[in-house]
C-alpha cells in the first residue's frame, strides 16, 4: 500500500515514524510547500529545513517540497491513501478525488467537532478546557476539519497531560465497526515520560511556558497510538466514518468550535470578563507574558496621556479580601503595605508581586512601581485598562471638539496592529488542477 504523507514539524514526524513501523506501508513525503517569492530590498532569511524533511533525508525516504514531484503519481492513481498532519495548506477536492473514498485523512490534535482550525492545542490550554484528545478524520473538500471521524481518543483530562508526568494516564481509542462502537485501551506510561518532557520546535507556542510543550508532546504520543490502531489488522479498511457533529463517545462539551491562531492580544488581561482565578491561570501557563495598560499623563503637546504596557508577575488569588476603597472598580487597584491589589470580575481580587514596563528589561518591586506612579502618573483613579479600552477611549476623545487634534502615536500603532491581526492571511491551496 502506497501513502503520500504531508507534514512539516515534529508532530507529523512522529506520525510518520509510526506509519513506517508497518512494513507493507510504503511512504512518499511532501514537506511544506516552498513559495517562489522575491524579497525586494530585504535580506533573505536563513532557510530552516522542516523536521519532516530533515528526518526523511536522513532515513532515505522519498521526500520533496514541490508537489510537481508527485503530480504524475497522484494523477495516475499510484497512491492508495493521503495522510496529513500539521500541514497548513488546504487540500483541494481536485486532489481528494484522485484517491479512493475516505482515503484522504488528517490527524488533528483536538476532540472534533471542537477546536477545529489552526491552533487547537494552544486554544485548549488558553481556555483551560477540562478535556482534550486527538481525532483522525477524513479530509473535507470544502472546509478545514469538517471531515467524517474515523477514530478518536476518549476525552483525556487536559491537566493530567501536562501535570501528571509520573502517573500513568489511561484512555481509549474509539471507532465504529460493523455498526458497533469499539474501544481499545491505551495509556501514557513510564516509557513515554522522556518523550513528553523533551523540547519541541513549535514556534506557535512561544507565548506559553513548558506546560504547552508537555501538553503538545503528550497529544503527539496519543496521536501515534491512534495511528497505530488505525493500521493494525487493516482496521482502516473496516472502520465506518461517523458524522463530525459530536464526540464518538457521545459527550457534548461546552467548548468553542473554532481555534483561530494565537496572537499577542490573547494575553491582554480582560479585567471585566476574567476572574482572579482566570487571570492567575493565564499567568501560570505563560512565562510572564500577560500584560495590561496604565495611562501615563503628559504635561504638554498633543498627547493628553500615553498608554504604557505593563507585564504582571507573581500573581496570587486573594480570598475574602476587603478593599480599603469600597468603591473600587473592576480593573482598578490599590497599593497597601507594598502590595498591589487588583479587582477582577465577580468581586474577586489578585495580588501582584512585581511589574515590568514594556520598555524595561527587568521586573520591579511594587515599592518601586509605587514610586514610579507618584513621579510619572497623575490619575485620580488607579486603574488598569485593556488594549480595546485604550483604543475606544482614544477614538471617543478624537470625536470631541477639544480632542480633534489629539494625536497619540502609541495608540495609532495599536489601532494598526489590531487591523493587521484582523486581516486573514493567505491560505495556501494544494490543487491538482494548478499543477
Amino acid at each position: 500500500m502506497r501513502i503520500l504523507f504531508l507534514g512539516s514539524d515534529d508532530f507529523s514526524t512522529f506520525i510518520l515514524k509510526t506509519i513506517l513501523r508497518f512494513p507493507k506501508l510504503k511512504v512518499d513525503v511532501l514537506g511544506p510547500l516552498v513559495e517562489n517569492t522575491k524579497c525586494s530590498n530585504k535580506p533573505m532569511r536563513t532557510l530552516v529545513v522542516p523536521k519532516i524533511v530533515e528526518y526523511s533525508n536522513k532515513n532515505n525516504i522519498n521526500c520533496s517540497q514541490d508537489i510537481n514531484t508527485y503530480k504524475a503519481s497522484i494523477t495516475n492513481g499510484k497512491y492508495d491513501m493521503l495522510i496529513t498532519a500539521s500541514y497548513s495548506a488546504f487540500i483541494h477536492k481536485s486532489v481528494i478525488n484522485k484517491f479512493p473514498p475516505n482515503r484522504c485523512i488528517n490527524i488533528h490534535p483536538s476532540l472534533l467537532p471542537y477546536y477545529k482550525g489552526a491552533a487547537p492545542i494552544q486554544r485548549t490550554l488558553l481556555d483551560n478546557a477540562k478535556y482534550t484528545g486527538v481525532t483522525i478524520q477524513t479530509l473535507h473538500p470544502e472546509k478545514f476539519d469538517h471531515g467524517k471521524i474515523l477514530i478518536q481518543s476518549s476525552p483525556i483530562l487536559t491537566r493530567s497531560l501536562y501535570e501528571d508526568i509520573e502517573k500513568p494516564i489511561a484512555w481509549e481509542s474509539v471507532y465504529k465497526k460493523e455498526g458497533s462502537l469499539l474501544r481499545n485501551n491505551n495509556f501514557l506510561g513510564e516509557d513515554d515520560i522522556a518523550k513528553r518532557l523533551q523540547p519541541n520546535d513549535d514556534k506557535t507556542g512561544v507565548h506559553f511556558n513548558e506546560k504547552y510543550s508537555v501538553l503538545r508532546n503528550s497529544l503527539t504520543i496519543v496521536a501515534t497510538k491512534l495511528v497505530h490502531d488505525l493500521f493494525t489488522d487493516d482496521n482502516y479498511m473496516h472502520i465506518e466514518p461517523c458524522e463530525n457533529n459530536k464526540l464518538l463517545t457521545g459527550e457534548i462539551l461546552d467548548y468553542r468550535m473554532m481555534s483561530p491562531k494565537i496572537n499577542i492580544l490573547d494575553f491582554d488581561i480582560k479585567w471585566m470578563s476574567q476572574t482572579a482565578i482566570d487571570v492567575c491561570y493565564l499567568s501560570k501557563i505563560t512565562d510572564e507574558k500577560i500584560y495590561t495598560y496604565f495611562k501615563r499623563n503628559c504635561d504638554k503637546g498633543k498627547q493628553p496621556w500615553v498608554p504604557e504596557k505593563l507585564f504582571l508577575s507573581d500573581l496570587e488569588i486573594l480570598n475574602n479580601y476587603n478593599p480599603v476603597n469600597k468603591n473600587l472598580e473592576v480593573g482598578a487597584f490599590e497599593i497597601e503595605d507594598g502590595k498591589l491589589i487588583i479587582k477582577c470580575k465577580d468581586n474577586t481580587y489578585i495580588k501582584c508581586g512585581k511589574v515590568r514596563p514594556a520598555d524595561k528589561p527587568r521586573f520591579v518591586s511594587i515599592e518601586k512601581f509605587e514610586k514610579l506612579i507618584k513621579k510619572h502618573y497623575k490619575q485620580d483613579t488607579l486603574k488598569f485598562g485593556t488594549f480595546d479600552e485604550i483604543i475606544h477611549e482614544y477614538k471617543t476623545l478624537k470625536r470631541t471638539e477639544s480632542g480633534a487634534n489629539v494625536h497619540v502615536p502609541v495608540v495609532e500603532g495599536m489601532i494598526k496592529l489590531k487591523s493587521s491581526l484582523k486581516t486573514k492571511g493567505k491560505v495556501m491551496k494544494l490543487s491538482i488542477d494548478e499543477l
